[in-house]
């Protein structure tokens, strides 16, 4: 699903409203890191989203390119998932599924790119759609370790952080 919206991303690094949602219950936790390496006209982003609404949580990823000559924005939210629901007991088929953009979220770590890296984090969730879908090993969190490492994000130590919102809030607070 791609969604064409005014997603903005201000000095300060929070996306409009409109598109992602923030958890009001929840303080949420928000930060940008520039990965550029050099000028292009449009510009792209990768964000590391989690929500925290139900007993494990869940982590994902955005994507967006806000195009100049077009003076609009797409984005798309993506996350891997057990395909049929059920993924605790074992490794299961998964999927990388949609996410609304709507859906509120507790913390983001928004990743300013290059169209390079944007376009590998493609192929990353090309690889992903055939993968087996295992707790704590093959699961959202992996999937977006494996983003945030190919873009040159450091990441958390897993056992310190198992659930997935621990796991994105401590991606914010050792990247800078």
């Amino acid at each position: 699903m791609k969604i064409t919206c005014c997603i903005r991303i201000s000095l300060i690094g929070i996306l409009c409203l409109c598109c992602i949602g923030i958890d009001q219950t929840v303080k949420a936790a928000v930060k940008e890191v520039d990965r550029r390496n050099a000028s292009e006209k449009n510009s792209y982003f990768v964000v590391f989203c989690s929500r925290g609404r139900s007993p494990t949580g869940h982590a994902f990823v955005t994507q967006g390119i806000d195009d100049s000559s077009a003076q609009q924005c797409k984005a798309n939210a993506f996350g891997f998932y057990p395909l049929n629901g059920k993924g605790v007991l074992g490794p299961v088929p998964g999927r990388i599924a949609e996410e609304a953009l709507s859906t509120p979220t507790t913390d983001r770590l928004i990743v300013r790119v290059n169209k390079a890296q944007y376009d590998n984090v493609a192929k990353i969730r090309k690889r992903w759609e055939t993968q087996q879908y295992r707790v704590i090993e093959r699961d959202c969190v992996a999937f977006i370790s494996e983003v945030a490492k190919d873009l040159g994000l450091k990441l958390p130590d897993r056992d310190a952080a198992l659930l997935p919102q621990e796991f994105v809030r401590k991606m914010l607070e050792i990247n800078g």
